[in-house]
């Protein structure tokens, strides 16, 4: 997402603002003692009432530089988590919730996967896969995994049209055999994935 003119205008006033603010820290970093500069200048501002409105009017700046920033440092982007797919007629965004609910129902079609958890990752070459799998006894974890990630690859494709760059399986633990049989699907989908970077 471009940032909109208005953005990059204030991140520039904040730049130069911090850049102002390190210059005399660095100063008296080296030594530099401000106190006969703040003893001229503080009286003065106190005494006159233009001066009092100026600094009065610099920290409503500040303040509302602040507000601004933190908000939208904490405000939730109506994009975030969604991958972009280039169509016919234009761009379509399909959420990472709707991505990591195909890649649990290929997963519960693979014999031998107990749990499943996933993250994406975005990458320039296409959507980064990363899944953790607690698989059944006896499995042979090689050709489950290639398996997994070959059907996980070609299931985007063809479903979302998503262009998978890499799909990478750590195999966390394997079930205990008292467990016998597949697991329920409440098990087998397991939807507390980790928050997406």
């Amino acid at each position: 997402m471009n940032t909109p003119i208005f953005d990059r205008i204030l991140e520039g006033l904040a730049f130069l603002l911090f850049f102002a603010l390190a210059l005399p820290l660095g100063f008296v970093a080296l030594g530099w003692d401000p106190t006969p500069t703040l003893v001229r200048w503080v009286p003065e501002i106190v005494m006159r009432t233009d001066a009092r409105w100026g600094a009065g009017i610099g920290a409503i700046v500040l303040l509302l530089f602040g507000v601004y920033f933190l908000t939208r440092a904490t405000a939730s982007d109506g994009n975030e988590g969604s991958v972009l797919v280039g169509t016919e007629g234009g761009e379509v965004r399909i959420s990472g919730r709707a991505v990591e609910s195909l890649i649990y129902r290929v997963a519960r079609q693979e014999s031998g996967v107990r749990e499943v958890e996933a993250r994406l990752r975005h990458h320039p070459e296409g959507l980064g896969i990363s899944m953790q799998l607690v698989v059944e006894p006896d499995v042979s974890i090689p050709a489950l995994t290639s398996a997994l990630q070959r059907h996980v690859t070609d299931y985007l494709q063809q479903t979302a049209g998503l262009k998978v760059a890499q799909v990478k399986v750590q195999v966390r633990n394997v079930a205990n055999t008292g467990r016998a049989g597949r697991s329920s699907r409440g098990d087998r989908e397991r939807k507390e994935i980790a928050p997406r970077q």
